[in-house]
């Protein structure tokens, strides 16, 4: 499931996937993943590209879902 940065106008439009402990987030083709308990989120625009880490605040899905939407936006 893909979306549209255009279309999200605030975190809650944000939808994840979850996978086994994983949540995963596919906005404009760029796909992002944390891991329940990790302190950071993962990143790439391919499946081809490697992995960008970007710190959290906290090691919540709250912290994760803020530094996905700060990415986009």
């Amino acid at each position: 499931m893909s979306q549209r940065a255009i279309e999200i106008v605030k975190i809650s439009d944000l939808k994840s996937v979850k996978q086994g402990e994983v949540f995963e987030w596919c906005i404009d083709y760029e796909e992002f993943q944390w891991r329940k308990g990790d302190s950071f989120l993962r990143s790439r625009t391919g499946v081809d590209s490697p992995w960008e880490i970007w710190p959290l605040t906290d090691n919540t899905k709250t912290a994760a879902n803020r530094k996905v939407f700060e990415l986009i936006k």
